[in-house]
């Protein structure tokens, strides 16, 4: 119902994929929870325990900054005034920053819209993936690329081991709604040694991964949004 809302809202069409993943839970990290919290509640305390071993899409592998929106915040979303609303945009996530993921729907590849990330103090937006699909993926394999000491201690009790058993627990869940050639590069990387977080794959290997999977020609080229720029 909730999908059915936003997609009249923007006069789109999902596709497939991602319903599948919304109408099963998988895009749902508040469990139906709208509302504001108090002093004595967060999300980290009252949904996390209930999600964190049979997590909802890229909860621990979409970077440490990295949140899907809710269903509510999707409806409501406002965008800044100075965006030029001939570019159509779903918006699906944000990060800490204020930059936000979303469909873009202005373009189709190869039949699909594909992903891009909006940046909140720039008048750019960058396509990262040609559908939702491909950027899952993307986002899975960055996980483990430039892993941060700092983001161990702060979010993972400082053990590599719990950060393995979080982006394990995250390839489980998504892994039956991937193609497989994804689920066999995810778990080959993700049951590496974790024992150096550094040297778990390197820039160029991911790279390489998407030159060989994911590449498409306006892969990470920008295009501006902005009235007037």
């Amino acid at each position: 119902m909730e999908l059915t809302r936003i997609a009249q809202k923007h006069n789109y069409q999902f596709p497939p994929f991602f319903k599948r993943l919304w109408e099963d839970g998988m895009l749902d990290w508040y469990k139906g929870w709208n509302q504001s919290w108090s002093k004595k509640q967060s999300w980290y305390t009252s949904i996390y325990p209930s999600i964190k071993d049979a997590p909802p899409a890229l909860l621990h592998t979409g970077g440490f900054d990295f949140e899907m929106l809710s269903a509510e915040s999707i409806l409501n979303y406002e965008w800044d005034e100075w965006w030029d609303t001939k570019h159509q945009f779903i918006p699906f996530a944000r990060n800490r920053a204020g930059d936000v993921y979303a469909i873009y729907a202005n373009i189709q590849i190869e039949e699909e819209n594909p992903i891009v990330l909006i940046w909140h103090d720039d008048e750019n937006a960058q396509i990262l993936a040609k559908n939702f699909e491909d950027f899952i993926f993307r986002k899975m394999v960055e996980r483990v690329c430039e892993i941060q000491t700092e983001e161990i201690e702060r979010s993972f009790e400082g053990q590599n081991t719990l950060f393995q058993k979080c982006i394990l627990a995250d390839l489980k869940s998504i892994c039956p709604y991937l193609k497989k050639s994804y689920q066999n590069i995810l778990t080959e990387l993700y049951n590496r040694s974790f024992k150096a977080i550094e040297k778990v794959i390197s820039i160029d290997e991911m790279n390489a991964i998407f030159k060989q999977s994911i590449h498409f020609d306006l892969m990470d080229t920008e295009f501006v949004y902005v009235k007037d720029a």
